[in-house]
């Protein structure tokens, strides 16, 4: 993610990520500009904001610095009144006040989105700011993280965390922490280590079940799919949260990939593939080993044993939903693999 000095900064700045570590590693920046001891620095959480009450914080002068920072956390929370009220406002305020608007949604509460007015506000008079970080970045930060926490980490356990948490920089470095603990003080994080102690994400463990799949290996694929059920109630809350949407996903992103292939396109980039979100075009700008996981299976199979595969899956929904008669859940979910294994086994000349 690129810096920006402070006298760069617009008067009003919506800070917003995927990821929370990049997300607080950003707010810790932005909130330090408040002055050491934070004389210039006035926090609000999203709930609490009045338009009026921020807008007089932020019109205050500094007492030490040059800017007085005021930070709403959780700005996805701010009432749609409060937000109408504000919008029109932040055009009052100078180079003396720094608003950041830091937007941290959840599974509960949505993210604002660009046709919001308040958003809408902030693109015009300031600056949306969006925590990301290359590949470059990302190993310095994990190597700076082991040796914060007294251990050294290696490349390929670095890679290898990264791929068991499906390149998601918060839940590797937690996975990292766990890893250093482990290893104690001064000890060395390898990929044996990672391997025995991270957790994999359920994104990671539905790929190597697919990757499986794929491989017409019904017995490692089987395993796989009773790991991932392992972590639910039941089966069929479990498909229903996680395995259907993400099998659902990366079956898409298969068919992309292969049909990419298949055209002969040197620009696998190109948004005219297919929608910028969740999509082929995304993966591979992104670049790293979920991309080249993606193009070796594609090679394997044809758009229409992918396309076979994804009426399988169509299928199985349908059945634990009641629409077509089954055994039980359990049953129909491991049908499903078995006759995936047995599409994809049949390979095409």
């Amino acid at each position: 993610m690129q810096k920006r000095s402070s006298d760069t900064l617009p008067a009003v700045v919506a800070l917003t990520s995927t990821e929370p570590f990049l997300r607080l590693q950003r707010l810790g920046e932005l909130r330090a500009l408040g002055g050491e001891h934070g004389f210039d620095l006035v926090e609000f959480s999203g709930q609490d904001v009045r338009a009026v009450e921020l807008m007089d914080a932020a019109k205050g002068l500094p007492f030490l610095g040059e800017r007085k920072v005021v930070i709403v956390r959780n700005a996805e929370r701010i009432s749609s009144g409060e937000r109408e009220a504000l919008a029109p406002r932040l055009a009052e305020l100078d180079e003396r006040a720094l608003v950041v608007f830091v937007i941290e949604p959840n599974d509960e509460q949505k993210s604002l989105p660009r046709t919001d007015p308040l958003m809408k506000a902030i693109a015009s008079v300031g600056t949306i700011e969006e925590a990301n970080a290359d590949k470059t970045q990302v190993a310095g930060a994990m190597r700076a993280g082991a040796e914060s926490l007294g251990a050294t980490l290696d490349g390929a356990a670095a890679r290898a965390l990264l791929e068991m948490t499906s390149e998601h920089i918060t839940a590797a470095m937690a996975e990292l922490e766990k890893c250093a603990l482990f290893v104690g003080e001064g000890g060395r994080i390898t990929q044996a280590v990672v391997r025995e102690v991270a957790t994999p994400s359920r994104d990671f463990q539905v790929f190597k079940m697919l990757d499986a799949i794929c491989s017409g290996n019904a017995t490692a694929a089987l395993q796989r799919l009773d790991d991932l059920l392992a972590r639910g109630a039941k089966p069929e809350a479990s498909a229903f949260r996680f395995v259907f949407p993400l099998l659902h996903r990366q079956l898409r992103l298969l068919y992309q990939a292969r049909a990419c292939r298949d055209l002969h396109l040197k620009d696998e980039a190109s948004d005219e593939i297919a929608p910028a979100k969740h999509s082929w075009p995304e993966v591979a700008r992104r670049g790293g080993y979920q991309r080249e996981k993606f193009r070796s299976v594609a090679r394997v199979l044809t758009l229409e044993q992918i396309a076979t595969l994804l009426e399988l899956l169509l299928a199985a929904d349908a059945e634990l939903k009641g629409q077509i008669p089954s055994i039980s859940p359990r049953e129909t979910l491991e049908r499903m693999v078995v006759a995936m294994c047995s599409v994809a086994s049949r390979r095409s000349a």
